[in-house]
């Protein structure tokens, strides 16, 4: 059975290039959606599959940094991993981030750096499974 990592961002564009670089994994599958709204309702039904979300941080409806409150209030969240991916890496996100337990990562920009990302992600995730 593969593992599951969610992935919310509102931006099309970086949804397809990050399930392009997830075509050559085998062990953990991608999940995505465009906001909050939609990532909630999946949850409800299928969160315990899950092994990591992954939060783009400027959205315009609901921030990652709100979803990922929202998350961390419920209590199957509470120590989940989660990564926040953001273009930027303003001091007040990587504190907030820090306090919530979950990850600010950058943003890639380069396909080259998008292609290693899932790498990143699945080590965050099995990092998170040695310590449970």
């Amino acid at each position: 059975m593969h593992k599951l990592i969610v992935y919310v961002d509102d931006d099309s564009d970086d949804i397809e290039l990050l399930k392009e670089a997830f075509q050559d994994v085998d062990t953990h599958k991608l999940r995505t959606f465009h906001s909050g709204s939609e990532l909630y309702p999946f949850l409800e039904e299928n969160g315990k599959g899950v092994c990591m979300i992954v939060l783009d941080i400027n959205m315009p409806v609901e921030s990652g940094m709100d979803i990922l409150r929202k998350l961390r209030a419920l209590p199957d969240y509470t120590r989940l991993p989660i990564a926040l991916l953001s273009t930027t890496t303003q001091g007040s996100h990587k504190t907030e981030a820090s306090f919530l337990g979950a990850s600010l990562i950058s943003k890639p920009v380069q396909y080259a750096d998008i292609k290693l990302l899932p790498r990143q992600l699945i080590d965050y995730c099995e990092q998170y499974q040695r310590f449970e």
